[in-house]
């Protein structure tokens, strides 16, 4: 039995050799097809990339062909707009040149119309410019005598108040605003008190406070409130402080004064609610603050001096302009009225360039239709060859991806390889035993070959693989027993 089955064992193992040479057989097959096909498809893949490489050189010297076609173009359609805007232009001149004289009478109508115009227009700003002139001097001479009545005081007060607006800066007294003739209620109340600032960085400043509840004077009593206009600042102070016109019973309305009101005259009489009464006497300080606010009616004539400068400069420019366009409207109207006698002359010299235009638009628009012609039939080979050459392109790409698909595959047979015989794809020819010189049989013939061994091997099923080695270590046995009979049949003899 274990010789059976050694025999078998044997039998297994020889076909198992067959099986693994026949594998090896058709994966070398396999691997020799797809080297053949990466070789083909490599060789395909360097043509088609040639094929690209010049139909890019084609498509490009085609593009080039039709860019300069296309840099000419816009050149002849310009040429050929100007000449044919041009060519309109005179024929409307020609077409016109009948009615230039009636034009030109109406014109000459016209321009007699705006010379009158500017006559009056002339006479309106020589007005204006006199009328300046006299307000010029009517300003100058009030400010004049105004700085004269204030004399050394007010050149006094003057460098009073610069060296004063340098250690405060922003006084509230530059901001108020008021008519003349309240001066010296102002200077009564405030004093120098008007020299405080606005800026609440400085020494003394008016500090802004809530004006609520104030209370109100009889109805023949204004309040300064009404009568200057000033900052917030100063608006709460100005509300308590009542300018009267008449001074009958001035005991009993300061008797009814509210705590914190005053009542002052425009000669500066002070009443206030607390009892105190002042007739008005100026001191230093209220002296200087006046001189303050009566400069205010300087800088006012100053200001009104420079309107009065400057309307009158405006005026006199104005007049130069007028007399500038009066005579060149005199200059237009004798052109108008001699214009009947160049009508003849236009006319032919209009002719002669219509003839012109006419002979160069031929030209430029034939050669521009031959341009265009030209770009059309460069255009639609463009096209061509680009749709060519995307058509190549697309197969470039396939085939990359033919020789990538041959590659994994490939990849794919030795990873076959590897894992059921355990060798690389090189080692194959010495396992299947190939010879260099002679051919191997298809792929289909190999396949078939292999299944039957496959399948015999299966007919044997199952296989003690150890049956050789039993049997002779039972042959071993037996020959020794023998020995051992033998040594005793010879014993016994």
């Amino acid at each position: 039995i274990l010789k059976k089955q050694s025999k078998q064992a044997e039998r297994y193992k020889n076909i198992q050799k067959d099986i693994t040479k026949a594998r090896a057989a058709v994966f070398y097959q396999k691997w020799q097809i797809e080297k053949n096909k990466l070789e083909e498809t490599n060789e395909k893949y360097n043509a088609q990339n040639i094929l690209v490489v010049d139909q890019t050189k084609l498509t490009a010297s085609v593009n080039i062909k039709y860019e300069k076609v296309q840099e000419i173009l816009p050149n002849l359609r310009t040429d050929e707009n100007k000449i044919a805007s041009e060519l309109q232009r005179n024929t409307i001149n020609l077409d016109n040149q009948e009615k230039e004289i009636e034009r030109a009478n109406n014109a000459v109508e016209e321009i007699q119309i705006r010379i009158e115009q500017i006559i009056n227009d002339s006479n309106r700003e020589q007005f204006l410019f006199d009328d300046a002139q006299e307000n010029l001097i009517r300003v100058k001479d009030e400010k004049s005598l105004l700085e004269k009545q204030q004399g050394d005081l007010f050149i006094e007060e003057g460098v009073t108040k610069e060296s004063s607006s340098k250690k405060n800066n922003n006084p509230i007294i530059d901001y108020l605003d008021f008519e003349d003739g309240h001066e010296q209620a102002l200077a009564a109340v405030f004093s120098d008190e008007l020299m405080a600032s606005i800026n609440e960085e400085q020494s003394s400043y008016w500090k802004t406070i809530e004006t609520k509840n104030i209370p109100s004077f009889e109805d023949d009593i204004i309040p300064f409130s009404t009568l200057i206009k000033s900052p917030e600042n100063l608006k709460k102070r100005l509300s308590y402080i009542g300018l009267i016109s008449k001074k009958d019973d001035m005991t009993e309305k300061q008797k009814k004064l509210h705590d914190g009101q005053i009542l002052v005259s425009e000669f500066g009489e002070i009443w206030r609610w607390d009892g105190f009464v002042s007739k008005g006497k100026q001191s230093s300080s209220t002296k200087a603050v006046l001189e303050q606010l009566k400069n205010r009616r300087l800088k006012q004539l100053s200001k009104e001096e420079k309107q009065w400068m400057d309307i009158s400069k405006k005026a006199q420019q104005r007049l130069e302009e007028l007399k500038e366009r009066e005579i060149k409207l005199n200059n237009d109207l004798l052109e108008l009225r001699s214009m009947p006698n160049t009508i003849s002359s236009e006319k032919t010299r209009l002719q002669k360039l219509i003839d012109n235009n006419k002979k160069e638009y031929n030209t430029i628009a034939t050669e521009l239709q031959q341009q265009e012609q030209a770009a059309n039939e460069i255009n639609k080979k463009l096209k061509l060859e680009e749709v060519r050459l995307n058509e190549l392109r697309e197969e470039k790409i396939r085939l990359e991806g033919a020789v990538d698909t041959i590659n994994e595959t490939n990849n794919q047979l030795g990873t076959q390889v590897r894992e059921r015989l355990g060798i690389e794809l090189t080692g194959l020819i010495d396992l299947a035993q190939i010879k260099p010189n002679k051919g191997l049989a298809e792929l289909d013939s190999l396949e078939r070959r292999l299944e039957r061994l496959i399948a015999e091997q299966e007919r044997l099923g199952g296989v003690n693989l150890l049956a050789e080695e039993e049997a002779q270590d039972l042959e071993k046995k037996v020959s020794s027993i023998k020995n051992d009979q033998s040594d005793l049949l010879a014993a016994i003899s």
